[in-house]
């Protein structure tokens, strides 16, 4: 319509300047152009008409602000005009032809067509009128709906601006405070005449300090330059508390682009800091615990194929994170090739929604050891439903998976160990009734698995035990014991007893109640039977104590009497007090700190014993014992107490200490006799002294200095008898040496260069050894005195007395001298002092050798001790 209207008002403009034209320009001045006279005229009389029209309508805008207003009359306005300058140019066309064709006066001509060209314009004008009528009445409409609606949004806002939870003000672009809200003001604890007026620094709900005045006023200048501005800051509450807020002034900006105004917002964040903290613990806890627990967390975006890992797993995955991140390659790789099917496959469902991804694998880390993945996952949808995100974790589950492999195996050993127990084992239900049993058992009481399921344990137990055990589980239910031991009898499925010993325990539910019973079952039917027998060989063992004819007490671990023999009760005088069972201290309060450490030692072990021992009963009598102290043990091998074996020895010591008695006189008179046959020697060996004074020959003085020699030797074993403690034997080595040193002594005046040298070991030797010894080794040492250095000044005699091995000893006299005459025989020689060499020798069994030297002359006497 609008191009139309356009087109009208283009031809109207033509229409008016062709009329223009032919009124200045006509052919015939006598006659007006009839375009002019009849048309122009008629279109300008038809606008001045409607401008008359239009300025009536509209009388306080004016013509000419109607067609330039914007508004629905300006528009319409527009339209008409156009439209009236076609009408009455039609029209005039109309009237030109029809006064031609019809041969029409001008007169009629001209009334009908300027009555026409006012009917219709009057009539568009009317039409238009009303229409432009009507548009005023809806926009004087919409102005009042506008109006109520502005009203109602401002009730709105003002409430929604005093109610609000944050603190809302207004502000003018150099910081006055207009408006502020009711939040703002109860928060403070202040009224709007405290705060409405005064710039915004100047509030006392603001630290008054000039920091953060500047603050303040720096935020105001960058908001009225038309930025916006966030920061924290505090105020100070009703209660006088600085509390945290979140502040912000944002510019409001007219249509001009500048800023009318300033829209301060302020937010208490007290809870928000709270809960910023909170969750700051909450979020560190979380990664504390699944750092802790080693559970890893990963976020895999499924649009764009991103995958996030966290530090845990990379750890449990044993992977550097690469420099692109993570990838689902990545996972992939790390896989077990046996698992990676089944859980790709478990992937792809999550994705497709059919399930949730949960699921465990394994992965092989660089080292090559595998270990077990646990992964959750939750999947997030867009609106359509299209997986966008998962989100799950890891755990490493090996040590658990382990764990559980290794509970199965010992359940397995459980379960196995139960069915091939040699002893029976059952499980009962509370009424008694057998729940499961295994094989053991199933022998024990000769029913089958089946057989038992049908039927309690009292079915098959022995009626006189019945009360007790019956007792005993009511003991348990009640919790008064934790489990029981009772010997019982079964009857087997022919009829048998079997002795059976039962542990019975009770296992409970969580809430306390009674749940299944455990029972284990040991035939000891061959133990009772060996108890019995055991049983009367200690009865036996007992009459065996009671009657033996040495003193036996047989005690317990606590030192009571458990048996004792007729010699004990008679050696101890216990005849008319019973002994069995009662403390051995009881019996004897005269038993000191000594013998109980023995008895405690024996209890743990020891065997003890003594040959001699002096005890004091309580009367002050003294008796001598022996005894012995060793434990006994029971059928299992552990010790059950101590048996006492004693002997009362009193009269044999009195008897051993008289026969001491006798011995010492004996021994006195012993000695006596040795210094009265070594004083006679002395005698002997001094009448031969006084005999050789008177003797003239000097082979009759050798003769006798020989027997003195012989004499005297003999003499100083006896000597030596009485001065040693003891009378039988005698140090034959220091003997040996003392003989020897004498006779050196004796040949000194005549010898001085002649060296002696003793080796003697020490010997015990008797006098039937002793004497013949001496004598010998007199004869040879004299020998070697007389015969060895005629015509030599110096020379050495050894003598050595040495063990050869065994029981034999070696006599050896030696010396460096002129040795034995050529073609002498030693061994056939008949010289006196070489006969009784010989002779003594053979008393001694001893063998006489004289070994080869490169000087002088050696004789070797080896003899058995």
């Amino acid at each position: 319509m609008q191009k139309i209207f356009s087109l009208f008002s283009g031809l109207g403009a033509a229409i008016g300047w062709l009329a223009l034209v032919s009124l200045l320009y006509g052919s015939d001045p006598q006659r007006p152009n009839l375009i002019f006279g009849i048309v122009s005229l008629p279109a300008s009389l038809a606008l001045l008409i409607l401008s008359m029209g239009l300025a009536l309508l509209r009388p306080h805008e004016g013509v000419v602000r109607i067609l330039m207003s914007r508004s629905p009359a300006g528009k319409l306005v527009r339209q008409l005009l156009p439209l009236a300058l076609l009408v009455t140019f039609v029209f005039g066309l109309v009237r030109l032809w029809a006064q031609a064709r019809w041969s029409l006066t001008t007169e009629f001509g001209a009334a009908f067509y300027c009555t026409m060209t006012m009917a219709i314009l009057i009539l568009v004008i009317l039409r238009h009128a009303q229409t432009v009528q009507h548009s005023d009445r809806l926009r004087a409409m919409a102005k009042r709906r506008a109006t109520r609606s502005l009203e109602e949004r401002e009730r709105r806002f003002r409430g929604i601006f005093n109610n609000t939870s944050q603190f809302i003000g207004m502000l003018t672009p150099d910081g006055v405070l207009t408006e502020a809200n009711r939040s703002s003001l109860e928060a403070t604890g202040l009224t709007a005449q405290d705060v409405i007026g005064k710039h915004f620094w100047e509030v006392s709900w603001w630290r008054q300090d000039e920091r953060e005045q500047a603050r303040i006023r720096e935020s105001i200048a960058k908001a009225a330059a038309g930025e916006a501005v966030y920061y924290q800051t505090v105020y100070r509450s009703s209660t006088g508390e600085w509390r945290p807020v979140d502040f912000s002034l944002s510019p409001v900006f007219d249509e001009a682009g500048k800023v009318i105004f300033l829209v301060p917002e302020g937010r208490d964040a007290t809870d928000h800091h709270r809960a910023t903290g909170k969750l700051e613990n909450i979020s560190q806890r979380l990664v504390l615990a699944t750092q802790a627990s080693g559970i890893g967390i990963w976020d895999w975006d499924v649009v764009t194929n991103k995958l996030v890992w966290d530090e845990t797993m990379f750890r449990i995955y044993q992977v550097s994170c690469p420099e692109g991140g993570p990838s689902y390659q990545i996972w992939e790789n790390c896989m077990h090739q046996d698992d990676r099917e089944g859980a790709v496959a478990a992937l792809q469902l999550a994705l497709g929604g059919g399930a949730d991804f949960s699921t465990v694998f394994r992965i092989v880390w660089p080292d090559g050891s595998i270990h077990y993945i646990q992964t959750k996952a939750i999947v997030q949808k867009d609106g359509e439903g299209r997986p966008v995100r998962m989100l799950g974790t890891n755990a490493d589950i090996t040590k658990q998976v382990m764990a559980e492999a290794r509970l199965q195996e010992s359940e397995e050993r459980f379960r196995h160990a139960f069915e091939y127990s040699a002893i029976g084992f059952a499980l009962l239900d509370q009424d008694g009734g057998w729940m499961a049993v295994n094989r053991a058992l199933c022998e024990i009481v000769g029913y089958t698995e089946g057989e038992l399921a049908g039927q309690r344990f009292h079915d098959i137990t022995h009626p006189e035990d019945l009360e007790k055990d019956l007792e005993n589980v009511t003991r348990l239910i009640r919790g008064e014991i934790t489990h029981y031991q009772m010997e019982k009898r079964y009857i087997r499925k022919g009829g048998h007893i079997v002795w059976v010993l039962l542990t019975a325990s009770l296992v409970k539910e969580d809430d306390g109640s009674p749940a299944y019973f455990i029972s284990q079952v040991e035939d000891i039917t061959q133990r009772h039977e060996a108890d019995l027998v055991l049983k009367h060989q200690q009865g036996q063992l007992r009459k065996f104590i009671e009657h033996t004819p040495a003193a036996v007490a047989m005690f317990d671990l606590k030192m009571n009497y458990v048996a004792a023999s007729q010699r004990w009760l008679e050696d101890y005088h216990l005849q008319a007090q019973p002994l069995l069972g009662r403390s051995h201290y009881e019996v004897f309060p005269e038993i000191g700190p000594e013998w109980k450490a023995i008895h405690q030692r024996c209890l743990e072990g020891a065997v003890e014993s003594r040959d001699e021992d002096m005890f004091i009963r309580q009367d002050g009598q003294t008796e001598w014992l022996r005894w012995e102290v060793r434990p006994w043990l029971e059928a299992g091998g552990e010790i059950g107490g101590i048996v006492m074996f004693t002997e009362v020895i009193t009269e044999r010591k009195n008897a051993a200490e008289k026969i001491r008695t006798s011995l010492e006189e004996k021994e006195v008179l012993l000695r006596e006799i040795h210094h009265r046959v070594k004083n006679n020697m002395q005698i002997i060996s001094s009448l031969l002294q006084l005999q050789t004074s008177s003797l003239h020959d000097p082979a009759d003085v050798a003769i006798f200095k020989d027997c003195q020699t012989r004499i005297h030797a003999m003499a100083m074993v006896h000597d030596r008898l009485y001065r040693s403690g003891n009378l039988s034997t005698i140090n034959f080595g220091a003997h040996l040496c003392e003989v020897a040193n004498l006779m050196a002594c004796g040949q000194a005046s005549s010898m001085t260069h002649i060296r002696l040298e003793t080796q003697c070991d020490d010997v015990e030797l008797d006098l039937d050894k002793a004497i013949p010894l001496g004598l010998i080794a007199t004869e040879l040492i004299t020998n070697a005195f007389k015969h060895a250095f005629k015509g030599r000044e110096m020379g050495c005699i050894r003598i050595s007395l040495r063990r050869t091995g065994g029981k034999q000893m070696q006599l050896q006299v030696e010396d460096d001298g002129n040795g034995l005459p050529p073609g002498s025989d030693p061994v056939s020689s008949r010289t006196l002092g070489l006969r009784l060499v010989r002779s003594l020798s053979h008393q001694l069994r001893a063998r006489i050798l004289f070994p080869p030297t490169s000087g002088g002359c050696c004789v070797e006497i080896t003899f058995d001790v």
